[in-house]
């Protein structure tokens, strides 16, 4: 990641655990013996330095990051989210093929989401920490009022089968992204966060859905062929090209791209950029 500034800085970030800085224009002198104890040389080297990100969430660490991480650049400073899913531990009865009768077994259930955002100044300078900025609970969310609700993927409930789960419950959702918000956007609250939703791990349609996390309320949902995605894995990235694609001379807020195409349904909030 290039952070840039007087010392133009490099980041490379491990989600699982931290940032490495390398400031290139930041030399310094590095002494080394040479195999001549009368020779010696004198070598610069950038200096670097190792920020850990905030682990708030999930202490295993378990799989591709970037299912329940994301981090950007945006306003000169590094934003971080992370993701983690809720589970509801219940039972079922299934029938025992060994005893031939049926048992009672543990399962656990999606039960929605929680997500938190934290950022820091895009400097390796440790003087400044990460500040946490949002935090939301998909379960403690009161969404009945959200206008976009009708718009939002619902799994069918636990129960029996017909009626709608409540808002997030029972989907599969990984991926946080990062809106890349900036200025007036950034200034006027906005605290976005795009994820990856499917009502099955490995059916062939998933949806984009953007949440305002600082406001509690849905942004926008949209569809797009997931047939070449196995299970819920990365599927896009964010990009700010969609700041130049706007014929009316304005700037739209910046939304992930993604390599498949979206099926073309009609909302009254479609996503820029798909």
């Amino acid at each position: 990641m290039a952070i840039g500034g007087p010392d133009a800085t490099m980041a490379f970030v491990d989600l699982w655990n931290g940032i490495l800085f390398c400031d290139i224009r930041k030399l310094q002198q590095h002494h080394h013996q040479a195999d001549n104890d009368d020779d010696d040389d004198d070598d610069a080297i950038p200096i670097l330095s190792y920020v850990p990100v905030p682990n708030l969430l999930d202490k295993e660490h378990k799989g591709d990051a970037r299912l329940w991480r994301n981090i950007a650049l945006i306003g000169g400073r590094l934003k971080y989210v992370e993701l983690k899913r809720q589970w509801d531990r219940t039972y079922r009865n299934v029938l025992c093929q060994r005893h031939r009768s049926d048992e009672w077994v543990p399962w656990h259930r999606a039960d929605g989401w929680v997500a938190v955002t934290f950022s820091r100044l895009a400097s390796s300078s440790m003087d400044e920490g990460w500040r946490q900025d949002c935090y939301m609970d998909s379960t403690k969310t009161d969404f009945s009022n959200d206008p976009r609700l009708h718009l939002l993927p619902r799994a069918s409930s636990y129960y029996d089968g017909v009626t709608k789960a409540p808002p997030f419950k029972r989907l599969h959702i990984r991926q946080p992204v990062l809106g890349l918000m900036e200025g007036e956007e950034e200034a006027a609250g906005a605290d976005v966060i795009f994820f990856t939703v499917k009502l099955g791990s490995l059916s062939d349609d998933a949806w984009v859905v953007a949440v305002d996390m600082r406001n509690k309320a849905i942004l926008g949902v949209d569809a797009f062929s997931a047939a070449r995605v196995i299970r819920v894995n990365f599927a896009y990235m964010h990009s700010r090209i969609s700041r130049y694609l706007s014929s009316s001379g304005t700037t739209h807020p910046p939304v992930p791209s993604c390599p498949d195409q979206p099926t073309q349904n009609e909302t009254d909030h479609k996503l820029d950029g798909f």
